[in-house]
């Protein structure tokens, strides 16, 4: 049986057995290839009527949701926002699949989350490691309350911080810098004066881990629109030492400065293999690499 006859069938089959709406979501998914993956075929589904309203109805508001396998409640993220760019990187893309190439994590093992936007990619991460504690940092307060949201149902697990990762400490201030319309991924921090409305306390990636009461950072995430250039360009980085793996968005042509030459100084003496995925540059240790042979088994949970 060829692939076009198995996927006349199954149209054929879905005509006589499935409502309308699911039916159209799947005849979708078998003509442009796509592929479900862990979000499951409900969460496919979901995506595909959701970014079809999103299509149809640039100026919509309200929330959406998208189940998801193994996540109680799915995830929620705004229309006419930048949240479903996001979805898509995380869930369709599945730009953090480069954390398949390090070891499971043991229970308790911590993440940080520094520029968590929506929580999207905590869910990612604590799905691919269900054991693992996340500290997950966001500036804004309107997407730190989709955040809260999203990560309700292991709510125990995740440390929710408002606030800006810098070099310092310091008061920043969030700012659209006008890149991309509807850009809720995309918003910058400056420093500021404490009176400053809507400012937050900055805090340095040291600070985050001394208070998690963890001897190692397992992950770091970081996505913070230009300012890892001040993080890693004119901050204390002995935190590197205790870091087992990042996974960084270097961005350049901002007023921080060239991201990645300082990340790449910052680095120099450590023993990171350096990789990419998606938008991504990640940086492993030899030592909590998986063998090449692993990378792709199906992964338990640590006991």
């Amino acid at each position: 049986m060829t692939g076009a006859d198995l996927r006349d069938g199954t149209v054929s089959w879905l005509r006589k057995c499935v409502p309308l709406s699911v039916k159209r979501c799947v005849r979708f998914i078998l003509d442009h290839g796509f592929k479900p993956g862990a979000i499951g075929l409900v969460g496919a589904c979901d995506y595909l009527v959701v970014r079809r309203r999103a299509g149809r109805a640039p100026s919509r508001r309200g929330f959406w949701r998208v189940r998801l396998r193994g996540w109680p409640g799915g995830v929620w993220g705004r229309y006419g926002s930048s949240d479903l760019a996001v979805f898509r990187q995380m869930f369709i893309e599945r730009e953090h699949d480069w954390a398949r190439a390090i070891e499971p994590l043991r229970d308790g093992a911590l993440i940080l989350d520094c520029g968590a936007n929506v929580g999207l990619a905590t869910v990612c991460l604590l799905r691919m490691f269900p054991g693992a504690f996340v500290i997950a940092v966001e500036p804004d307060a309107d997407n730190l309350a989709v955040l809260e949201r999203n990560v309700r149902p292991r709510r125990d697990q995740v440390e929710v911080v408002r606030a800006g990762v810098w070099s310092r400490p310091t008061h920043l201030v969030c700012h659209d810098p006008g890149t991309f319309e509807h850009a809720q991924w995309a918003l910058r921090v400056c420093e500021c004066a404490a009176d400053t409305p809507g400012a937050v306390q900055a805090v340095t990636v040291g600070e985050l881990l001394r208070r998690s009461g963890r001897e190692r950072i397992a992950i770091l995430k970081m996505d913070i629109e230009g300012a890892e250039a001040e993080v890693f360009g004119t901050g204390p980085t002995e935190w590197l030492d205790r870091t087992d793996a990042i996974a960084i968005e270097l961005h350049d042509g901002t007023a921080f400065g060239p991201a990645t030459a300082a990340f790449q100084r910052a680095i120099r003496e450590q023993d990171y293999r350096l990789g990419s995925s998606g938008e991504l540059t990640t940086a492993i240790r030899p030592t909590v690499a998986r063998r090449t042979d692993q990378a792709s088994a199906p992964r338990e949970r640590p006991r």
